[in-house]
């Protein structure tokens, strides 16, 4: 078995001998560190699994790497420094799964195994991670390690298609020995590292491969199981546009389901990032079906009512579809869920029952103020400034009025904007 502990060392070491950090050794951590973005010495790292540099200087700097960024050469060459052996042929996938990954080997027994891919071109082989798409291991996808192919891919597909032409179309990777009970919560993403990442974050996780494979065969094989199915796929147009028809397929045959939506691939990675980086956590998912149901909101008015759960705020501005508005919970809303609407006493009504978001969404004061949405422009010839033609974040927005076309400032609320 690979241990974990020979690399946590390494990196260690490495980061001890770095003269850039001339991080000072302080017990369980490495201290006293020079930071590359404020150059004070308060840089730090944990000992045991030492994945992220931070800065200390939170309310000042902020800055925070991983060690796989900082140290590449440490997290490259695993065929060479940990090559298979009679005692482990899967010696290098372990090092991959554990050192690059951060995956606990425990968690995933049985669920993979060390292979070889064949460069067709060049005849070089390379060591993989293979794991199975179906019981009769006739279909696989792997990973490859240390190299990549002509076309610059790191992973393969193969072995015998299925009757329909293809190699996984309606069906998942699961996690070995992973069951589906009455009353599960499913989350279906895109890669098998990212049903890995989230089954160590507690969650029952499924990999379909692409954003565009719905799995009804899994579906079907667990319907009327009070399932909730989770569409959690990459937060990038391609993902977002096949959560809502994933969204319409799952509600046509009167599943259970959500949207979760991490934060932009570009800004945070993907899922098995996020958890490299310690950020999946119950507040971080809590986020996740916060921004997804401001985004799959069928109005401005839902998206409205969302926003308010979340934050709040009695007067905001909110972006939807391609126009902003702004909204106020005012008194009508208030009277409304006091029962006040109602003839004779009326009972006053939970604002997160579903008669009560139908009552913010009635009575919500809505405006449109503008017919577009907000883009940054570079002006001309000036390549590192930018310009907004309008600034949500500032809550400051410019309102044409009148004939002349003049301008009134309106002062409308700061919303969070999530992204």
């Amino acid at each position: 078995m690979y241990s974990q502990e020979i690399q946590e060392a390494e990196i260690v070491d490495a980061l001890l001998n770095d003269r850039r950090f001339d991080f000072k050794d302080k017990g369980e951590y490495l201290r006293k560190g020079i930071c590359p973005s404020c150059n004070k010495k308060e840089l730090f790292v944990r000992k045991r699994q030492p994945w992220q540099v931070k800065c200390s200087r939170e309310g000042n700097c902020q800055y925070e790497e991983t060690t796989r960024n900082l140290l590449p050469e440490l997290f490259t060459n695993y065929s060479e420094r940990f090559p298979k052996t009679k005692e482990n042929p899967h010696a290098t996938a372990d090092a991959y799964l554990a050192h690059n990954r951060h995956f606990d080997l425990g968690k995933i027994k049985g669920s993979y195994q060390q292979e070889a891919w064949r460069d067709t071109d060049t005849g070089e082989y390379c060591d993989t991670i293979r794991f199975y798409l179906d019981d009769k291991k006739s279909r696989y996808w792997e990973r490859l390690i240390d190299k990549s192919k002509g076309n610059g891919q790191r992973a393969n597909f193969g072995g015998q298609r299925k009757e329909d032409g293809s190699v996984y179309r309606g069906d998942v990777w699961m996690p070995a020995g992973m069951k589906i009970a009455k009353g599960d919560q499913i989350w279906i993403v895109e890669g098998i590292f990212h049903a890995i990442a989230l089954m160590h974050a507690g969650k029952k996780a499924v990999a379909a491969f692409s954003c565009n494979n719905f799995p009804e065969n899994l579906i079907n094989q667990h319907k009327k199981k009070d399932v909730t199915w989770v569409i959690a796929l990459d937060n990038e147009p391609a993902g977002r546009k096949y959560s809502k028809k994933h969204i319409q397929k799952l509600k046509a045959i009167n599943e259970a389901c959500a949207v979760a939506l991490a934060p932009p691939e570009k800004d945070s990675g993907d899922w098995d990032d996020l958890y490299r980086a310690g950020k999946l956590n119950d507040k971080f998912f809590e986020l996740c079906f916060y921004r997804a149901q401001l985004f799959m909101a069928e109005s401005p008015e839902e998206k409205a009512y969302f926003y308010y759960l979340h934050n709040q705020r009695r007067q905001f501005v909110l972006d939807y579809g391609n126009a902003i508005y702004s909204f106020k919970k005012g008194a009508e809303v208030d009277d409304a869920l006091a029962g006040d609407k109602k003839e004779g006493d009326g009972e006053a009504v939970d604002i997160k029952s579903n008669e009560g978001k139908e009552l913010f969404i009635k009575y919500v004061e809505i405006d449109r103020i503008s017919n577009c949405t907000p883009r940054v422009s570079l002006s001309a010839g000036r390549r590192h400034s930018r310009r907004a033609e309008i600034r949500i974040s500032s809550g400051l927005l410019q309102r044409r009025t009148g004939r002349t076309g003049g301008v009134r400032r309106q002062q409308l609320g700061k919303p969070q904007l999530l992204q």
